[in-house]
This record gives structure tokens, sequence and C-alpha cells, in this order.
């Protein structure tokens, strides 16, 4: 079975109608529509010019995995679109968090 691509349009959300016969005479049917859409707040923009960007782990080897692990997660599409990416990561590494032995902290201006 093969993805069937399915684009959405301007004017309105996707539909589809669902239908089901069962062998033992069974008969359902359910349409099925797009959630709509809504627009992402839009959060004012941190006034700081650097963000602490903060790792810590027990341990050497988890220091690299989780570098590795973050700088991925930073180059894939969750980040595309978030202007406010850098301040959230930073207050999310270094706010409320036990610090460990190994660690890392970078201080940056962007994502660049």
């Amino acid at each position: 079975m093969e993805a069937t691509e399915w684009p959405r349009l301007r004017n309105g959300a996707r539909r589809v109608l669902l239908n089901n016969f069962s062998a033992a005479g069974g008969n359902t049917a359910m349409i099925l529509e797009d959630a709509p859409v809504v627009p992402r707040k839009t959060h004012a923009r941190d006034p700081r010019k650097h963000h602490i960007v903060a790792v810590s782990v027990k341990t050497p080897d988890s220091l690299a995995a989780n570098l590795r692990n973050m700088i991925c997660w930073l180059d894939g599409p969750d980040t595309l679109w978030d202007t406010n990416v850098l301040p959230k990561l930073s207050y999310t590494t270094t706010s409320r968090r036990a610090h460990h032995r190994h660690r890392v902290a970078i201080p940056a201006a962007s994502l660049d």
C-alpha cells in the first residue's frame, strides 16, 4: 500500500468518507475532516542578545551523545520556523535543572 498525496486546499478543510462493510453484515460510515488551522501564538522577542545553552550529564560518553542529539534537533524541521527557539532552548537547558559533573555551556546570539 502506498501513501497518496492529498494537498490541503486554501478554501477549506479536507473531508473523506470512510466506509466499512463487515463480513458479518455490518455497515459503518464516518466522515473525517481536518482539524481547524489555529495560528501559532506570537511571543514577544527576547531583548537579550545572547543566551546560554547548557548540556550537563553524568558521563563523558553521554555528553558527546547529547551534544550530537542537540545538533541534530537544531538542524531538524522542529526549529525551522520558530524565531524564539534560542531563548526557549536556553531556558529549558539552564533553569530548574540538576547540573552534573560533565557539562558544556555555550553563549549564543543565534542558531547560525
